[in-house]
């Protein structure tokens, strides 16, 4: 019974077991062409993507040189985590697809996909995010034509209130 009960008051004040809350979460699954959250460049080579690859219904897709950037208000959480999915196909010497993210300082790079990482497959990225106040998370691709591809998806941010 002792435990039964400080088990109830623990979840009621959310001091125990509490998980990392969803601050930011994006799949490209629902069906808005317009890719809503997200600053786009160029809207003509920055799409949602029904082809090959994705994982679930779509993706974002990138091509040329151009980028996407979600901003984010993020000063009441602490301890965040960013976590991704990107593939590239059809990339040569010097072409990429990166992430970034910037915390009020300056753009940090959190990984790069290049000529022969462009097999056209999803990897699996997380990275932790120091704490700020606003936060930009962008994704770029430098290409030569638009037969050089980007895909991100599965976007997601989690962090903890402070």
């Amino acid at each position: 019974m002792k435990k039964l009960l400080v088990l109830m008051l623990l979840m009621t004040t959310g001091a125990a077991f509490a998980g990392p809350l969803t601050l930011f979460a994006d799949s490209f699954d629902d069906n808005n062409s317009n890719v809503m959250g997200w600053y786009r460049q160029n809207k003509s080579y920055i799409k949602r993507y029904t082809g090959s690859p994705k994982k679930g219904v779509a993706a974002l897709r990138l091509r040329k040189n151009y980028q996407a950037i979600v901003y984010l208000k993020t000063a009441p959480y602490r301890d965040m985590k960013l976590t991704f999915k990107m593939a590239a196909k059809s990339l040569e010497r010097g072409e990429y697809i990166r992430c970034s993210y910037h915390n009020g300082s300056s753009w940090k790079t959190v990984k790069t996909l290049s000529n022969g990482s462009d097999n056209g497959s999803f990897r699996s990225y997380s990275f932790n995010i120091p704490n700020c106040t606003y936060l930009r998370i962008r994704f770029h691709m430098k290409a030569n034509s638009t037969g050089d591809y980007g895909y991100v998806d599965d976007v997601k941010l989690t962090g903890y209130r402070k």
